[in-house]
């Protein structure tokens, strides 16, 4: 999926705080709040187009571009599908295997989400192993 290159200008960045569904926006990107992400996706769901969603719930689709939009729509469908619910924000990577909120989830939903823990514990594990190296490497030069 393409990455939006538009960038906000100060104009369309106040624009875009001044809808209450807004929960932060930069230049570069624009986080939504959980009832941005519960109204789109239960509209989304009744067949509706992600840009006369975004346009009925406040926002300019000029402003946020085709590329954003498709974005914000695979985002909320990454985010129900991995965490069961919408989070205000970016949800915590940390949250996904919550004991509680696996207890009463279908197989799948569970399966997803601790393949998603496992992959994201491993980049983490190599990220770790590369900071220690560098500083191993950095101490014999020394």
């Amino acid at each position: 999926m393409p990455l939006a290159k538009k960038t906000f200008t100060e104009k369309e960045i106040r624009q875009l705080k001044a809808n209450p569904y807004t929960y932060q926006v930069t230049p570069n990107k624009i986080q939504f709040t959980a009832d941005f992400k519960e109204e789109f996706w239960k509209r989304y769901q009744s067949g509706e187009p992600a840009f006369h969603i975004v346009k009925e719930l406040g926002y300019n689709p000029d402003v946020l571009g085709k590329i954003r939009i498709n974005g914000i729509r695979q985002h909320i469908k990454n985010e129900i599908t991995k965490f069961g619910e919408f989070h205000t924000g970016y949800p915590s990577a940390r949250k996904a295997t919550d004991p509680e909120q696996l207890k009463d989830a279908p197989p799948e939903q569970v399966i997803s989400r601790l393949q998603n823990e496992v992959i994201y514990l491993r980049q983490e594990l190599n990220f770790i192993k590369k900071i220690i190296s560098s500083d191993s490497q950095g101490r014999r030069k020394e």
